[in-house]
């Protein structure tokens, strides 16, 4: 587990962004950009269902809830999240959109 952890690209950009939210205060854009650029499969510069699909798996593995999750539950996450963050409607996610996910306070910041 802890192996498969280390290759998971969500898992290393999430410990990069601790460390620069640590020094900096804010995400390293260049780090966010690698993690973009590796889920943008077809380089298009937006995220489609399938490519946002298969960051959200990794995703859910990097915060610990991959293998707990059901294809069904996945499913409905996916939509949710991908819902959410296409807010301009066009059926892809934007690389400004994508950020929003991770440039959102706590409430109790």
């Amino acid at each position: 587990m802890e192996e498969d952890l280390k290759k998971n690209p969500v898992y290393q950009f999430l410990l990069k962004a601790r460390e620069s939210f640590k020094k900096e205060g804010k995400f390293n854009d260049e780090d966010a950009k690698t993690l973009w650029s590796h889920y943008d499969a077809d380089k298009n510069n937006s995220l489609d269902k399938a490519e946002f699909s298969v960051f959200i798996l990794d995703y859910l593995a990097a915060i610990g809830f991959g293998s707990e999750i059901s294809p069904n539950a996945l499913k409905e996450r996916t939509e949710s999240f991908f819902s959410n963050l296409d807010t301009n409607k066009d059926g892809q996610v934007s690389y400004d959109e994508f950020m929003v996910m991770f440039n959102q306070k706590d409430d109790d910041d």
